[in-house]
């Protein structure tokens, strides 16, 4: 036993020299990793990110900058470089990164490019990615894309947007895409937001006019496609109603009828899990 002793204080004395307290790991076997929506990512230094970011930025980027977003090339053919430049951001995690995303989002034309910049925000810290994919959904020209919408609402409801964030995504819903209406309903039913209560309900009948013989009715083809993304909106809808009331219902009057027997919306909101209090925030 006693001739263990002498290594085990040089040990201790290597240690006290390196300014590490002996009980503690050392540097290497810290965590480096954390875990988002799109898996396990590797929290990197400003060394590592910085060539990632100017490589991203070269191969999508056009030379030309402007202040709004370009207009939206859907089905645009992009190259394996741009996207494996995008996907490399989107293993790691860095400060810088989101800001480049956001030049991605804001300056290329092609929806892939986009989409793919919009999903990297899933990888990044919240308090950095946040804000680019709020900014980034207050622009109609990007809202025209349903598939970068949909990624963009993704982010905001893992990134804990606030309340105050969801009023407004929620006055969005009827003039999206299907694919982006559809992720804001998953939203409203994983985190049981009661905030979107009347956005439910107002939208569980079919779209028609009120008056069809009013002078001021949009064309029959909105109608047609406001009818179009009722249909592919509608299970999404039910199972966010079933998440919230408990139950689906066939029309907006049904449930109305419902929620006023249970004795309103507040007595079945405090009924229902207090943890999940969704974007009350």
């Amino acid at each position: 036993m006693s001739s263990d002793r002498p290594s085990l204080l040089l040990v201790g004395t290597v240690v006290s020299i390196l300014g590490v307290p002996a009980s503690a790991p050392a540097q290497e076997d810290r965590a480096s990793t954390v875990d988002t929506r799109v898996g396990t990512v590797r929290i990197i230094d400003a060394k590592e990110a910085r060539p990632l970011v100017k490589a991203m930025l070269a191969a999508t980027l056009p030379k030309r900058r402007g202040k709004k977003p370009a207009p939206m090339l859907i089905g645009a053919v992009v190259t394996d470089e741009q996207v494996a430049s995008i996907t490399a951001l989107a293993r790691v995690q860095h400060a810088s990164i989101p800001a480049a995303l956001r030049r991605v989002l804001f300056e290329t034309k092609e929806e892939t490019l986009r989409v793919r910049a919009a999903e990297a925000l899933l990888a990044q810290e919240g308090k950095k990615a946040l804000p680019v994919a709020l900014d980034a959904l207050g622009e109609r020209e990007l809202r025209k894309s349903g598939p970068v919408t949909a990624m963009l609402v993704r982010c905001a409801s893992a990134h804990d947007a606030p309340a105050k964030s969801w009023a407004k995504i929620y006055g969005m819903f009827i003039d999206l895409e299907p694919d982006a209406q559809n992720e804001m309903l998953d939203h409203v039913a994983n985190t049981k937001d009661w905030n979107a209560i009347e956005l439910l309900l107002q939208n569980v009948d079919a779209p028609a006019p009120k008056d069809v013989k009013a002078a001021n009715n949009p064309p029959a083809s909105y109608w047609k496609r406001r009818w179009e993304k009722w249909r592919a909106f509608g299970p999404k809808l039910q199972s966010a109603l079933r998440a919230l009331l408990g139950k689906g219902f066939d029309s907006e009057k049904e449930a109305r009828a419902y929620i006023e027997s249970k004795g309103g919306i507040d007595a079945l909101r405090k009924l229902s899990d207090p943890e999940s209090s969704g974007s009350r925030r």
